[in-house]
């Protein structure tokens, strides 16, 4: 479920054309024409969903979230089906355009049945060395 503005945008021009321009231009600023013949909105949208867009929100700038399609989240999302279809660590990493070692972690996280990386709680990430009797007392 979308929320904030990309829900605006399923409203406006439905969850297809709203998902494809998130996917083409979500994290950007985009500007809203007066008359959307011959625009690049209407080029990405088609005719009726440009109209909608400049109906609903009026022309001038549109700054659009991120959303689903693109960035580090989609970026994983797509290495993990990738990792399903049995394919190499070396080929996530160059379909999803991240390091051999981010690949790695993931294709670890996946055999691992980790969903998100977690971090401990500061205390318990602590590093007790030997020398420090004040600390091993105080956790023990």
């Amino acid at each position: 479920m979308l929320s904030g503005r990309a829900a605006e945008l399923v409203e406006a021009i439905g969850e297809d054309r709203a998902l494809a321009l998130l996917q083409s231009r979500g994290g950007t600023e985009i500007n809203i024409p007066v008359h959307g013949e011959g625009s690049q909105l209407e080029r990405i949208l088609g005719t009726e969903a440009c109209a909608r867009m400049i109906a609903y929100f009026g022309p001038g700038k549109l700054r659009l979230p991120m959303g689903p399609e693109r960035g580090q989240t989609a970026r994983r999302a797509r290495g993990m089906q990738l990792f399903a279809q049995g394919r190499s660590t070396r080929d996530v990493a160059q379909l999803c355009d991240v390091a051999e070692r981010t690949a790695e972690r993931w294709k670890s996280e996946r055999h691992n049945g980790q969903v998100t990386k977690q971090r401990l709680p500061a205390p318990e990430r602590q590093l007790l060395l030997p020398f420090d009797t004040n600390d091993i007392d105080r956790a023990g």
